[in-house]
C-alpha cells in the first residue's frame, strides 16, 4: 500500500518548511490538530504515534534531541504512522483525554483508530521502533511468512519481538494453517527449541506450555491434541525421561479410550527408557506397545491405501518396534524375542528389518543373539547386503 504522505496535506509553505527541517535532521511531526492528524492516519491506513511531553520534563528534552533524530526511526514512521508531539500543559484537553500520569508518555494507535500501546520513559530511537513495530505492523498469519518475521526479528536482535511470533505460531498457527500440523511438530518446533538455547525465556516458555499439557493430561485431559504436544514438547526439550511417570499416574482405563494418544506417549515412554538402557523398566510397557502394534497392523489403512502408501506406513509401524525390541534383547527375554523376530520377518524380509534386528542386538550388548541372527541374515540375504551386515558385525 502506498503511503499517503503527510506533508501532502499542508499547504505548500508549510511542506517546503516540514520537509527542509526533516532534511535538516529536525522531527519531522505531522501538523493539524490531533482529531484530523487521525482521520488522515484512518484513511491512509496508518496508525498515529502521540508524544505527550513538556519543554520543563528532562526526559522529554532527551527524548526530543536522541529519540526523535534517529533517522531510521523517522524512516519506518514514514511508512507505518503519523507521529505527533502535544504539550500537555498547552493541550489540557487532549491530556485529560488520554488520562496522562506521567511524561513523557507515548500513545500508540493502530490503523483502527484504536490505542494499542503506552510508553513512559525515555527510550532510543531503535527501542522505541523496536516496541512500535509490534503493535503498529500487522503480522502475517501465513506460518512461512510469520516465522521469516520471526527470524528478521531473531537476527536484528530483537529476540523478545521474535519470541512472540514463534508463541504465536505454536499457539494459533494450525488454526490458520492448514497443513501446518505436521511441520508444527516437527521443523518448526525443533527450530523453536534451537532458538530456546542462545535465548532462555524461549526454553522457559517451551517448557511452560509443556508442563500446562502435563497437568491437564494427569487432570484426566488424554486426548491426542493434548497429549500429541506433551510427547513432541518433551522430545524437543530432550526430557522425555519425565514421560514414565506422567503415563503410570494415569489411570489404565483413560488410556484405554484413547488408544491412539496411548499409542503416542507410550512409544516415547519406550524409546526414552531404552536410550538409557533402562530395559527392565522398558520391559514393563511391552506387552501395551506389542497390542498397539498389532493394531495398527490391523487399521483399515493397511488394506484400503494403495500399495506403495500401504508399503511405507509398513515400513514406518516395523520401524517403531525398534525400541521394544532392544528392550527384549536387553532383558535377555529370548522367546519373546525370537517371536517379535519372526513376526517381523514375516512383513517384511528386506535388509532394512535385518539391520534394525541386529542394531537392537548389538546396542543391547546380547553378543549371542547378535552372532546367530547375523549368521541367519548372511544366509538368507543376497550377497549385495552382505557388506552392511559385516561393516555393523566390525564395529565396537
Amino acid at each position: 500500500m502506498e503511503r499517503r504522505s503527510a506533508l501532502a496535506v499542508l499547504p505548500l509553505s508549510l511542506a517546503l518548511a516540514a520537509a527542509s527541517s526533516a532534511q535538516a535532521g529536525a522531527p519531522d511531526f505531522a501538523a493539524g490538530t490531533l482529531t484530523e492528524i487521525r482521520e488522515r492516519a484512518t484513511a491512509a491506513g496508518l496508525g498515529v504515534v502521540i508524544d505527550f511531553s513538556t519543554d520543563a520534563c528532562a526526559p522529554c528534552r532527551r527524548l526530543m534531541a536522541e529519540t526523535w533524530s534517529d533517522a531510521e526511526l523517522w524512516q519506518w514512521l514514514d511508512a507505518n504512522a503519523l507521529a505527533v508531539r502535544i504539550d500537555p500543559e498547552q493541550d489540557e484537553a487532549a491530556a485529560a483525554a488520554f488520562d496522562l500520569i506521567a511524561y513523557p508518555t507515548i500513545v500508540a494507535i493502530d490503523k483502527h483508530g484504536e490505542e494499542v500501546q503506552r510508553l513512559v520513559g525515555f527510550r532510543d530511537g531503535k527501542t522505541m521502533r523496536e516496541e512500535l513495530a509490534r503493535v503498529l505492523i500487522a503480522a502475517p498469519t501465513g506460518y512461512k511468512e510469520r516465522l521469516q518475521l520471526a527470524e528478521r526479528l531473531r537476527k536484528d536482535g530483537d529476540e523478545a519481538a521474535a519470541l512472540e511470533h514463534y508463541l504465536w505460531l505454536w499457539d494459533h498457527g494450525e488454526e490458520h494453517n492448514r497443513g501446518f500440523g505436521g511441520v508444527r511438530v516437527s521443523f518448526f518446533l525443533s527450530q523453536f527449541a534451537q532458538f530456546g538455547k542462545r535465548y532462555p525465556p524461549a526454553l522457559q516458555a517451551l517448557e511452560q506450555r509443556r508442563d500446562t499439557l502435563s497437568q491437564r493430561v494427569l487432570g484426566g485431559d488424554t486426548s491426542y491434541d493434548t497429549v500429541s504436544d506433551m510427547v513432541h514438547l518433551d522430545r524437543a526439550l530432550g526430557t522425555t525421561d519425565r514421560l514414565s511417570k506422567v503415563y503410570e499416574q494415569v489411570p489404565p482405563e483413560k488410556w484405554a479410550k484413547e488408544r491412539i494418544a496411548r499409542r503416542v506417549i507410550l512409544r516415547a515412554v519406550t524409546e526414552a527408557l531404552v536410550e538409557a538402557r533402562r530395559y527392565e523398566q522398558a520391559a514393563s510397557h511391552l506387552d501395551d506397545a506389542l497390542a498397539d502394534f498389532e493394531g495398527e497392523l490391523a487399521s483399515p489403512a493397511m488394506t484400503i491405501l494403495p500399495d506403495n502408501l500401504k508399503r511405507q506406513m509398513l515400513a514406518r509401524t516395523i520401524g517403531q518396534m525398534r525400541a521394544p525390541l532392544e528392550a527384549w534383547f536387553g532383558v535377555k527375554d529370548d522367546e519373546r524375542t525370537g517371536s517379535l523376530v519372526e513376526r517381523l520377518l514375516g512383513l517384511k524380509s528386506d535388509d532394512e528389518t535385518w539391520m534394525m534386528i541386529l542394531r537392537a542386538a548389538k546396542r543391547a550388548g546380547h553378543d549371542v543373539a547378535l552372532h546367530d541372527y547375523a549368521v541367519r541374515a548372511l544366509d538368507e540375504l543376497p550377497e549385495e547386503d552382505h557388506a552392511r551386515i559385516r561393516g555393523l558385525l566390525k564395529r565396537r
